[in-house]
């Protein structure tokens, strides 16, 4: 993915300016300007950058990026524990087939130098062909092999439940193959509109298969052999990471430009505020994951010698109506949870500049989404319809758990609770860590869940990921098993036809207007600050993704 600079103003998109001044700390006034566009993926980017004549002078070392990161802590280099805490670090050191272009929503060849589908004689599978890069290595120099590449894709189908989940209808593993250094076929049991945007995540980046094979825990730390532009200097758990740019890396004028830097620092922080009183004391260069109250004040304030953005970030908060909790069973009591709860007010109050109120039951990155009032507040109705369900004020009390480090969450629990006891249903709050609280969701441990869908990839089907099969099927976050909707999942993903999809989409959207199994509270934007010496032209901070590679310091 070649990276393109260019100033905020000559986007060759839909771009809405305004022009203003206002404080931004009590020592002046900083001038800004405010552009606000969308992308080829539907995101929404809003941009507020100061509008000094020079950028700042860029203090410490002018060869190192150095980032500040909130909710993310590097635990491991091993491509087999692709999770939210180390994505930062798997996106620099590690490279794969594909990439997605967030800016104009298209799929990118890397480590492919092409691909073609192919139908199967019978006309009922598809085999998906994918010719590697001659000349691709990894950071020891080994060859990045058409075996390593079935390991890492094909592989991981049975290794990777994430992976599983995904890709585990599309991919027949037995009857994939690969042959030669250079040509992967993957086995498809149907064509499946997704399958490149898959093959674009973290979790199948493409490792060295004889590197792992012998790897220990400690060569997985400090001496791991990548794919990606940049190599492990020092890690330090749980604070820090030093990665190098790799000036052998395969990929410079092929698929990216060389940065403007030697090194790349990231700070993890458990605390937002703190990461934003670093950056003003100018202790790291740019923000990602800023706290909604540092947002606010940065979008309507600016700061000097900085660009703040929003971006929508395809995942979205519900709260789930459990198939095994009896009360839920009937429409009348999923509808009176609905109606209790002023959703956008909701919305604005936990999550403030973070938050897009929803009026849809999927994300904004899905094709063929389709817009519903689904802020149905009406707390009279809401009474109503639990008294004629039997169910008089006390006689309902719910059970759930949120995770105590994500803020957003938890004050969203306690507003959900306060509209509940307004028309007579008890929300019992329980708070504990992300993997704690998870498990008991998992579990079936509770009986209104509030949680997060996480959007794999902008097929509708991807915002589905609570519709696997096996253990998951006790889940609090699962959808309702319907036969008839796992049908029109399946046959809106697996055809060719746009119509077919549209039509297939459409009825499943309608589906979940009328049984309302999940509410659909906000979408995340995610948040990030960079002084102006920093080059941002084409880096959007997606949550699921969190690739920091377009990020670069403005050549002097």
């Amino acid at each position: 993915m070649m990276r393109r600079s260019r100033p905020l103003l000559a986007l060759g998109l839909s771009v809405l300016l305004l022009a203003g001044c206002s404080p931004s700390s009590p020592g002046g006034g900083v001038e800004t300007e405010t552009a606000t566009w969308t992308l080829g993926t539907g995101q929404e980017v809003t941009c507020v950058r100061s509008t000094e004549a020079e950028p700042a002078e860029k203090p410490i070392d002018d060869r190192t990026l150095r980032l500040g990161a909130y909710g993310e802590n590097f635990v491991t280099s091993t491509l087999s524990t692709v999770g939210y805490n180390n994505l930062i670090a798997i996106s620099t050191i590690y490279d794969g087939l594909f990439a997605k272009d967030f800016e104009t929503g298209e799929i990118l060849c890397r480590i492919a130098e092409s691909y073609e589908f192919i139908p199967d004689e019978t006309g009922e599978g598809m085999t998906l062909h994918i010719v590697i890069r001659e000349g691709v290595h990894f950071q020891s120099g080994d060859p990045i092999t058409a075996e390593d590449c079935f390991a890492s894709t094909v592989g991981r189908v049975e290794t990777v439940g994430t992976v599983r989940t995904y890709l585990g209808d599309t991919i027949d593993v037995e009857h994939s193959w690969y042959e030669g250094e250079r040509d992967l076929y993957i086995k498809m049991y149907q064509y499946d509109s997704t399958i490149l945007e898959c093959l674009s995540c973290q979790w199948l980046n493409v490792g060295n298969l004889s590197f792992e094979a012998t790897a220990t825990d400690d060569d997985l730390w400090d001496n791991v052999d990548g794919s990606g532009p940049y190599i492990v200097e020092e890690q330090i758990s749980g604070d820090s990471v030093l990665l190098k740019v790799d000036d052998n890396y395969w990929g410079w004028g092929i698929v990216d430009e060389r940065p403007n830097f030697d090194y790349l620092s990231v700070k993890f922080y458990s605390e937002a505020s703190i990461m934003t009183i670093d950056y003003e004391r100018g202790k790291i260069d740019a923000c990602i994951g800023l706290s909604f109250n540092d947002t606010k004040r940065m979008m309507s304030q600016g700061a000097a010698h900085s660009s703040t953005r929003i971006v929508s970030s395809g995942n979205y908060t519900v709260i789930c109506l459990p198939t095994y909790v009896e009360a839920f069973q009937d429409a009348r009591v999923r509808e009176a949870i609905f109606c209790a709860i002023d959703t956008d007010a909701a919305a604005k109050a936990a999550y403030g500049a973070l938050g897009i109120p929803m009026n849809s039951y999927v994300s904004s990155m899905a094709p063929y989404r389709r817009e519903y009032h689904t802020n149905k507040y009406d707390p009279e109705r809401a009474k109503a319809l639990l008294a004629e369900a039997g169910y008089p004020p006390g006689a309902l009390s719910f059970y759930t758990v949120v995770s105590a480090n994500d803020t957003c969450s938890v004050a969203l629990a306690e507003i959900i609770q306060s509209f509940l006891d307004d028309v007579g249903v008890e929300l019992t709050i329980d708070t504990f860590d992300f993997p704690a609280a998870l498990q008991m969701q998992r579990n079936g441990e509770v009986d209104l869940c509030i949680t997060t869908f996480y959007t794999m990839n902008s097929d509708i089907s991807g915002c589905f990921i609570q519709l696997p099969e096996g253990s998951y099927n006790k889940a609090a976050w699962l959808t309702q098993l319907d036969p008839e909707l796992d049908a029109k999942l399946k046959e809106g993903r697996y055809t060719q036809s746009t119509q077919t999809a549209e039509a297939a989409y459409a009825w499943i959207q309608d589906w979940l207007d009328e049984q309302m199994w999940y509410i659909p509270m906000v979408e995340y934007n995610t948040s990030f600050v960079c002084r102006d010496y920093v080059d941002d032209s084409g880096f959007y901070n997606l949550m699921h993704t969190r690739d920091i590679r377009n990020l670069d310091l403005i050549e002097r």
